[in-house]
């Protein structure tokens, strides 16, 4: 069975970054990742540990410390 895809877009992500302050400055976790997500439509980000594929969700959902 394949569903269709709205043209409605329910999340818009535009070049994310996030970086948290260190000692000697600023860490990059997650460099500029863009995606869109529609409805019926499933999204995986998938990576290695450290990765910041956890990082990227906080974002979203405003749980980051107030260090990044």
């Amino acid at each position: 069975m394949t569903r269709k895809t709205s043209d409605e877009v329910l999340l818009s992500v535009e070049d994310l970054k996030v970086s948290f302050k260190a000692s000697d400055g600023y860490v990059e976790a997650v460099r500029e990742i863009s995606f869109e997500l529609r409805p019926g439509e499933r999204l995986a980000l998938v990576g290695e540990s450290g990765s910041g594929k956890s990082t990227v969700f906080n974002a979203l959902l405003g749980m980051l410390p107030a260090s990044a």
